[in-house]
């Protein structure tokens, strides 16, 4: 599996602010809730590519889940995690990021 890193969350990420209450893609908010204290990347539901089987090939790792990790203090030592935050690009949308607020904002 290879692991690319996002420049920005996409429009439709469950961790911006502007997201749509609740929804998560059909996912689990609790997953994406817990994934914020792991030492973990979540892939971007909109840019990852899936072989024929269903099973991710290419991570593109969800900006949107960085920044919220950063929100909640949460410092990763995720290997993958770590290499997208040396491009320093996310900080133009660090405004728009839930953080502990996620919880309310997704009724979890």
């Amino acid at each position: 599996m290879d692991f690319k890193p996002c420049k920005n969350p996409c429009p439709e990420c469950p961790y911006r602010k502007s997201s749509t209450p609740g929804y998560l893609g059909g996912n689990d908010p609790k997953e994406y809730a817990k994934a914020l204290h792991l030492d973990t990347v979540v892939p971007c539901h909109m840019r990852s590519e899936y072989d024929e089987d269903g099973t991710v090939d290419v991570v593109a790792v969800c900006p949107g889940h960085l920044m919220a990790q950063k929100r909640v203090c949460k410092r990763t030592e995720h290997p993958e995690a770590k290499a997208a935050w040396d491009q320093k690009a996310y900080e133009a949308n660090r405004d728009d990021i839930l953080g502990f607020d996620f919880y309310d904002h997704h009724g979890v």
